[in-house]
C-alpha cells in the first residue's frame, strides 16, 4: 500500500506545483490618465453606441462647425442639425476637462451597451471603448452623456 501511496503523493504534489505561479504574485498593470486632444481647428468628434438586448447600432458625429448627424442602424433613423453656440461651448468645455485612464478595467457586463469615442482631425486623434460600467467612473461620462442625450434628441427613444 505504501508503495502506491509514495507515488501518487508525488503526483499530486507535481499538479499542485503546477498551478502555483512561476515567479510569485503579478503585478496589476497601473493605468496612467491621459486628456482629450484639445478640439482646435476642423476637428470631429463621433459617438457610437451598440449593444442591448435589441442590439441597437447607432452614431453621432460632431463637426468643429457645430453640425450634428445622428443615424440609428437599426431603424433607419436619421437626422443633422446644428449645434447652438451654448451647447457647443458646454461641449468644448466638457471635452477640456475630461480625463479617462489609458488602461480600462474588464467588465463582466453582458447586454450591455458599448460606447467608442474617437476624436479626429487634431494633434492626438484618440480612440477610447467603454461599456455602460466602465463608462461611469471612466471620467468620459459627463460628455458622452451629453452626445448621447443629443443622440437621443435627434433620433428618439
Amino acid at each position: 500500500m505504501r508503495k502506491i501511496m509514495l507515488p501518487i503523493g508525488m503526483l499530486a504534489l507535481v499538479f499542485l506545483a503546477a498551478c502555483a505561479p512561476l515567479f510569485g504574485p503579478q503585478p496589476t498593470p497601473t493605468a496612467a490618465i491621459a486628456k482629450l486632444p484639445a478640439l482646435e481647428g476642423n476637428w470631429q468628434l463621433e459617438l457610437s453606441q451598440s449593444g442591448g438586448i435589441m442590439g441597437m447600432s447607432r452614431w453621432l458625429v460632431v463637426s468643429s462647425d457645430g453640425r450634428v448627424t445622428a443615424e440609428d442602424d437599426r431603424t433607419q433613423a436619421s437626422a443633422t442639425d446644428t449645434l447652438t453656440p451654448e451647447a457647443m461651448a458646454l461641449l468644448k468645455r466638457l471635452a477640456a476637462e475630461a480625463t479617462y485612464p489609458t488602461i480600462l478595467p474588464a467588465s463582466a457586463c453582458a447586454d450591455c451597451f458599448y460606447f467608442r469615442l474617437e476624436i479626429s482631425g487634431v494633434s492626438h486623434p484618440m480612440d477610447v471603448q467603454l461599456d455602460e460600467i466602465t463608462l461611469l467612473d471612466s471620467g468620459l461620462y459627463p460628455l458622452v452623456g451629453l452626445l448621447h442625450d443629443e443622440m437621443v434628441r435627434l433620433l428618439g427613444n
